[in-house]
């Protein structure tokens, strides 16, 4: 699938706003193992993220204003995944695929923001069945800037799959 059997990634944020009175952290960290045809892939990520005021389950309110967030919800989500080459020529690569989620939803710090409230709960279970089409394989996440190499389906200087 690629000319590296391993690949690995950490990024890590950290976002200020209202002058410092809003901090939020994301993680992502993600791997992959290719053997022969064979892809496993792990992807953890943790990030916090406001709720804001809503109009409905699924809408915040438009314009925002100022104290429109209501808490800081952090999300953790880890995924296990396969996939195997089915077909590869030079033109296109058939890889089918299978990934399971789980995910946790917390509250982080005080706020009116009840995650139980909007969610229903706070955890939840994701089942992915695709099939990958094109040349080469890519990453899990789909965070950070990937490095030219020029060469289509080559590593780039770091080790980053194009």
């Amino acid at each position: 699938m690629s000319g590296r059997p391993l690949y690995a990634m950490v990024e890590w944020a950290r976002t200020s706003e209202a002058g410092g009175f809003f901090v939020f952290h994301s993680l992502l960290a993600e791997g992959a193992w290719t053997l022969g045809r064979h892809r496993l892939q792990y992807r953890v990520e943790r990030s916090e993220r406001p709720e804001e005021e809503r109009v409905s389950a699924f809408r915040t309110l438009r314009p925002q204003i100022e104290n429109a967030v209501l808490g800081i919800t952090r999300w953790t989500v880890q995924t296990l995944g396969y996939e195997v080459t089915a077909l590869r020529t030079r033109e296109v690569g058939v890889r089918p695929l299978v990934e399971l989620s789980y995910g946790r939803i917390a509250k982080v710090g005080g706020g009116l923001f009840d995650v139980r409230g909007l969610y229903g709960q706070s955890t939840c279970w994701s089942l992915t069945l695709g099939v990958r089409l094109g040349q080469p394989p890519h990453r899990m996440g789909r965070y950070g800037a990937l490095e030219e190499s020029g060469v289509r389906g080559e590593h780039a200087p770091g080790g980053h799959a194009q």
